[in-house]
């Protein structure tokens, strides 16, 4: 994706360029280009991801129906995308670059010449292109906080903060069979829609690649490339998606599916900035301000298959006893907390619990807590 088609002379750069940018930075990433997500560029504060629901509406027929036979209440939700600030700045010595580019060298101090278009060009390139990369990591695994790179939530995140997303069951042996407990965990309605996919690491699919090829043994070609799919729904393939996290969801880049982003790049001559460090110096920095930020649409429309285990990553805890409060410090979003009540009376949590969430755990039975980041549900 190289930006050598744009003729760059000078620091300010007008709205053409800026779309551009805009493009080659939130886009130009594997989960944007593979469709996964729905972009939405432009958001100057916050953009309200359009939702609607409708009650029941079949009753049986009256002569004169009044208002308050009325059924189907419409319930608009919305889900909200506010695109936090992100900030590209590097600095760089263009003599470093000189043997790199001949036809550019100076015939004297650099310091006497302005940095030629060509050069910033291919100096924005190689931004765009890092920038890119990152913003696709942030876009699945970011980390809204305080953290020196904790920018704003990433898709993995807004699905585990989510109290309406259905879980699998955990505990498979094989992928094929964790695939299809992750299946059987996704809403029946949702079931054969067309935008259904399935999202995993790209690691965790080939091993579920390599048992096909197990499995079928002499009938499998080894070199031959393979549908990437299971029991008809599509596996999309990431890289940067966490190891043993499976997810079923709708996904579709025009809007139609259950995965947002939102993005913008201010049209002022200080969003894109290339210039001198300083006037008497040969340094020149280039400066970007972006904005991000992700959502989910409706938690109810995703499934989670979660087998990531290890007390030292904080995503299994299991927990034996009566005891009432769940701790929430330390913990990390989306841990799995599988509380057994041990006594015979119906044991109730009460602390630790996200709002409006039913604490109760029944004598002698087993209840899964999830963590969002802030409480259990």
């Amino acid at each position: 994706m190289a930006v050598n088609n744009i003729n760059i002379n000078n620091s300010n750069y007008g709205g053409e360029v800026l779309n551009f940018i805009l493009t080659q930075a939130f886009l130009g990433n594997e989960i944007a280009e593979k469709g996964v997500l729905h972009v939405e560029a432009g958001i100057q504060k916050k953009f309200s991801i359009p939702l609607m629901k409708i009650g029941k509406l079949l009753q049986k027929r009256k002569e004169m129906p009044e208002s308050t036979d009325a059924k189907g209440d419409i319930t608009y939700l919305e889900k909200e995308l506010n695109p936090e600030d992100i900030m590209v700045y590097t600095e760089f010595n263009p003599k470093s670059f000189e043997a790199i580019w001949r036809q550019y060298q100076p015939q004297g101090n650099m310091v006497f010449y302005q940095l030629p278009s060509n050069v910033q060009t291919q100096i924005l390139d190689l931004i765009l292109q890092e920038t890119a990369t990152e913003v696709g990591q942030h876009f699945i695994n970011g980390l809204k906080g305080n953290g020196e790179e904790q920018f704003f939530n990433g898709i993995v995140s807004r699905i585990l903060s989510d109290n309406e997303v259905n879980y699998a069951k955990v505990g498979e042996t094989t992928w094929v069979k964790k695939l299809q407990s992750l299946k059987d965990a996704v809403p029946v309605e949702i079931v054969d829609h067309p935008n259904l996919a399935i999202i995993m690491n790209t690691r965790d699919y080939g091993k579920y690649d390599a048992e096909l090829k197990a499995q079928y043994g002499k009938n499998v070609d080894p070199t031959a490339k393979r549908e990437q799919a299971f029991d008809g729904t599509p596996i999309i393939r990431l890289a940067y998606w966490p190891e043993g996290l499976a997810v079923a969801t709708l996904v579709s880049a025009d809007g139609d599916g259950n995965l947002w982003a939102g993005v913008n790049i201010n049209d002022d001559a200080e969003t894109l900035y290339v210039d001198k460090v300083t006037n008497a110096g040969e340094k020149y920095f280039v400066k970007i301000l972006l904005k991000a930020d992700t959502n989910i649409a409706w938690g109810g429309y995703v499934a989670v298959l979660d087998e990531r285990v290890g007390a030292a990553s904080g995503y299994v805890v299991d927990y034996t006893g009566t005891a009432t409060t769940l701790a929430t410090s330390g913990v990390q979003l989306g841990a799995t907390y599988r509380y057994t009540n041990s006594g015979t009376s119906k044991v109730t949590i009460a602390s630790g619990l996200a709002e409006g969430v039913n604490g109760d755990v029944e004598g002698k039975a087993t209840r899964v807590f999830h963590f969002n980041g802030n409480a259990w549900f």
